[in-house]
């Protein structure tokens, strides 16, 4: 009998699990528990599927530790730099951004089309 690592993860809604030796063999559920239950099916399940096809059934070779570490999550969102340094370089008149110099393209016709026919008003 082998003894495979699986990994839950909790999500807003439920619990999820997933076998890193076996690829694609994943549950999910509402609590814990049936979720180890589902998990526990799908490897069966998984690896008898691999022994009907003939393929050869993974070694289990992942392992898990749990890391303890002295920083702390940060409590809110740190506040965004007062001053972007690309901002002045981007702002070119207020609500008018480019990134490049060339003039829209209106302004290429307009200037072409007055160098070529004269406008009289």
């Amino acid at each position: 009998m082998n003894e495979y690592l699986v990994v839950y993860e909790r999500t807003a809604n439920n619990w999820s699990a997933y076998v890193p030796d076996l690829p694609g063999c994943v549950a999910a559920a509402k609590t814990r528990a049936e979720t180890a239950q589902l998990i526990r099916e799908a490897i069966e399940f998984h690896i008898e599927g691999l022994r009907l096809d003939g393929q050869p059934v993974p070694e289990p070779t992942s392992e898990a530790e749990k890391i303890e570490v002295a920083a702390s999550p940060p409590t809110s969102r740190p506040s965004p730099p007062q001053s972007y340094p690309l901002l002045p370089l981007l702002r070119l008149r207020p609500g008018l951004m480019r990134l490049s110099r060339r003039p829209p393209v209106r302004r290429q016709f307009a200037r072409r089309a007055r160098r070529l026919v004269p406008i009289a008003i």
